[in-house]
């Protein structure tokens, strides 16, 4: 190590030899983390110590003085010392008069006559240099110095090919370490290094990568990227080049079409100026030579140069030449020829990836970080989509499907994030109907393309940072969220006034409750004597959005549509679930056509069979020959095996009857609790292997009627909250635990769930059963726990991801309500 080299010649050299200790102020810090412990002198060990302050010196030697025994030491003070700071360590010491220089580490390294320059190098380039000080024979100062630099010795003499000497200072970091160099010596020296670095480097580039070179070595800001240097290369003096002189230069090239409309209203590019002014290529040739180079050795070799350069082009440009600039850029992203051989890697993905660049604000792209800007705030941006199609015409676009899937995600983020801002501010006005509406068009599409967002980024080969956007969609959710709650559990608003009012038809002066499908979709297409016969689908933990999904991937894709809407309905309803929203209240519910509180007294009261038996008997549409253990099928893994179960199932689609009844129950069984799963996922594949065969089946049925719903939806919790202080087993049970609620069965209350809970204690009036004396409900992304192992309340809340339901949001309590009749 050059440390150790330089700590060995300081000891040799120490004045007086006799004294054990060698003291050294070192105040500019040439030591630190990278001095050795010790170092070997003659076959003998002489520890090192760095002392930051007085303390740390006196406690390096405090044994050895107490016992007047001392030994051989190295002690580096960081602090300067004065003579008779330290009386009894320095009279063992021998000293450096004076804190230790640059000079002095150069002669203990054999320097005959340093330079003064080298008291003025950063340290991290001064020890960078010191490995190469022993070309001095050979070399120049200066010329040594800077293959220190470019770190690589045979630059003095072998030289390099043009990309590697432009690599190496654009993407090495060579041309800042050289900018921390110039800033820091005086300006006689600054000006010899300047020269004597481009007299190193001129042999190794042609005419045009010299100019680039000297451009970012001699301006005080140069430019942040190669390209850039190379364009401003070509537009000598900005100030007198007017536009027919700029289309000859530029004429034919895709990079002129960037620079054409913006100036010809005379505009110009002030903010790039005196990067153009030291270039002064005018002849055609060269101007050609330059484009050519950036598109044939640089943007194939290093395409984020050429999205930083366009970034750097546009944030200069004002005034009405950026937006013409734009739409220039646009257009050049929409062709496929030049610098888009590369594709979509140089457009979308590069451009979309560009970090540490704030100015973007006339680019219609999403940068890293995410920087929306004002002209994009508007929620109808025409950029985004004027893009989006861009690219998806492009050439190249299937190697890109999740940069483009990811770009449909933002664009879709963008515009429901400002509609969803909107609506949060007029929510304390809204009535049932007005709130269906706003969930359905904003906030479940919202919280659904965030989900996908963050899939569709987590599968980019590079990290995409999209947390601004995304903060800002959660924060809009949450509020929105917040507002639901208040609205579904307000005694004037929600569900108890709705249970109030079911003397009143469903969807006049109150919504749809789940408890309302048999009579207000079954129930009409049974008395439809055109009909032949009736299903009713119900879905386990179908949401609205799972439902969108499925509607248009399987069922009615354009062209490709199973069913038809029902002369005179919807086809479309939305319901609201009871609360909780678990399954064993809320579907049972529908079947009922009744709250929990009232089929919670009736026998059988947990068959669903034999609920939707007495529901029929009560509505009076009970049909002939109706056998609820022949008519209701449960298609549940769990209790059966698959193929006796898809064996019965078609039994019972084939059979003749006027109504059928058939549940899918297989979600929960296959929802993954660690959150690794997609929910979307699950369901699309559930439905297309299980249960799209036999609507498939039912499709093919003439004259037939076909209600499909769910008993609750999803929602995401990433905490779990353990509850320990109330009996949770028999006998004395005093609450059952349900992921995302709390069902009390006694008086006793818990203190540990998460602060944003619902409490409901009158359970009648939300139509619970009458054995519940209180419920907690989850909000947020919050859910319940049992203690079990490790998981204790004292470490509440654990991280645990997942998708379930129980408790109070929207994407939980609002299920499809879907009437379709067979296109036959």
């Amino acid at each position: 190590m050059t440390t150790e080299i330089v700590l060995i010649q300081l000891w040799r050299t120490r004045k007086a030899a006799a004294l054990p200790y060698l003291l050294i102020n070192d105040t500019r810090g040439y030591f630190g983390a990278n001095s050795p412990e010790a170092v070997s002198v003659e076959g003998a060990v002489i520890p090192v110590h760095v002392c930051s302050n007085e303390c740390a010196l006196r406690l390096c030697t405090e044994a050895e003085r107490e016992s007047q025994q001392p030994t051989n030491r190295i002690i580096i003070s960081r602090k300067q010392l004065e003579p008779d700071h330290l009386p009894d360590l320095q009279a063992s010491s021998s000293a450096l008069e004076r804190t230790l220089t640059g000079i002095d580490v150069s002669k203990a390294m054999g320097v005959e006559n340093p330079r003064p320059i080298l008291d003025r190098l950063p340290i991290s380039v001064f020890w960078g240099l010191a490995p190469f000080l022993r070309f001095l024979n050979d070399y120049s100062f200066e010329r040594v110095l800077l293959a220190s630099l470019l770190g690589d010795e045979t630059a003095l003499s072998a030289g390099w090919s043009p990309e590697q000497v432009l690599d190496k200072l654009w993407y090495e970091g060579i041309l800042t370490r050289l900018k921390q160099v110039l800033a820091a010596v005086e300006p006689e020296e600054k000006r010899v290094l300047e020269a004597e670095f481009l007299r190193l480097l001129n042999p190794w580039l042609d005419s045009a990568q010299r100019a680039v070179v000297e451009v970012a070595v001699l301006e005080e800001a140069p430019p942040p990227v190669l390209p850039l240097c190379l364009l401003t290369s070509i537009l000598e003096g900005w100030g007198t080049l007017d536009p027919p002189t700029l289309r000859k230069f530029l004429d034919g090239s895709e990079l002129g079409d960037l620079f054409v409309d913006v100036l010809q209203d005379g505009n110009d590019l002030s903010g790039l100026g005196d990067w153009g002014r030291r270039i002064a290529f005018r002849a055609d040739d060269r101007c050609s030579k330059a484009i050519t180079y950036l598109e044939t050795e640089v943007f194939p070799r290093r395409p984020e140069a050429l999205a930083e350069a366009l970034t750097t082009v546009v944030s200069a440009v004002s005034g009405r030449g950026e937006q013409r600039l734009v739409r220039q850029l646009v257009r050049l992203l929409e062709s496929d020829g030049g610098l888009l051989a590369q594709g979509l890697a140089i457009t979308l993905s590069e451009l979309l990836g560009i970090s540490n660049i704030s100015a973007l604000s006339g680019l219609p792209l999403e940068p890293v970080p995410i920087d929306l800007t004002d002209r994009l705030e508007s929620a109808e941006a025409q950029e985004w989509q004027r893009l989006l199609e861009l690219l998806r015409r492009h050439q190249s676009r299937e190697k890109y499907e999740d940069h483009v899937a990811l770009l449909e995600a933002m664009i879709t983020l963008h515009r429901l994030t400002g509609k969803a801002e909107a609506l949060r501010v007029k929510t304390a006005g809204l009535g049932w109907n007005a709130w269906l509406d706003a969930v359905d068009r904003i906030y479940l599409p919202l919280s659904a393309q965030l989900q996908e967002a963050l899939v569709v980024s987590a599968r980019l080969p590079g990290h995409f940072e999209m947390s601004k956007v995304g903060d800002r969609a959660r924060q809009a959710l949450a509020a929105i969220a917040a507002d639901y709650v208040k609205f579904y559990t307000d005694s004037n608003t929600g569900l108890q006034k709705w249970i109030r009012d079911k003397i009143y038809q469903a969807g006049t002066s109150r919504p749809w409750l789940n408890s309302d499908v048999i009579e207000m979709a079954v129930k009409p297409l049974m008395r439809d004597l055109d009909l032949k016969q009736v299903y009713l689908v119900v879905f386990d933990g179908m949401s609205v959005t799972n439902w969108t999904m499925l509607r248009d991937r399987f069922l009615m894709a354009e062209g490709r549509e199973l069913f038809r809407a029902y002369n005179g309905y919807g086809p479309e309803y939305r319901a609201f679930t009871y609360l909780p929203s678990t399954t064993h209240l809320c579907r049972r519910a529908i079947f009922a056509g009744e709250s929990p509180y009232v089929f919670n007294h009736w026998s059988y009261a947990t068959d669903e069979a034999s609920l939707l038996d007495r529901c029929l008997h009560n509505l009076g549409c009970k049909p002939p020959g109706w056998n609820q253990a022949k008519h209701y099928f449960c298609y549940n893994e769990k209790e059966i095996d698959p193929e006796t179960l898809r064996r019965d199932l078609r039994t019972l689609v084939d059979t003749p009857a006027r109504l059928k009844a058939i549940v899918f129950n297989l979600q929960d069984r296959l929802l993954d609790k660690s959150g690794i799963s997609s929910l979307q996922e699950i369901m699309l594949t559930y439905v297309r292997e299980v249960a799209l065969p036999f609507l498939r089946r039912i499709a093919a049925q003439p004259n037939t009627g076909v209600v499909i719903t769910a008993d609750h939806g999803f929602t995401q919790y990433d905490k779990k909250w353990v509850i320990e202080d109330l009996k949770t087993d028999n006998p004395g049970r005093e609450v059952v635990i349900h992921n995302r609620c709390l069902e009390y069965k006694k008086m006793r209350r818990t203190s540990q769930g998460p602060p944003n809970a619902v409490r409901l204690e009158d359970t009648k009036c939300y139509g619970m059963p009458s054995d519940w004396t209180a419920a907690d409900l989850a909000t947020n992304v919050d859910s319940y726990g049992w203690p079990r192992g490790k998981d204790r309340a004292a470490h509440n809340p654990h991280s645990v991801r997942g998708h379930d339901h129980g408790g109070l949001t929207p994407e939980e309590t609002v299920v499809p309500v879907v009437i379709y009749v067979t296109r036959k």
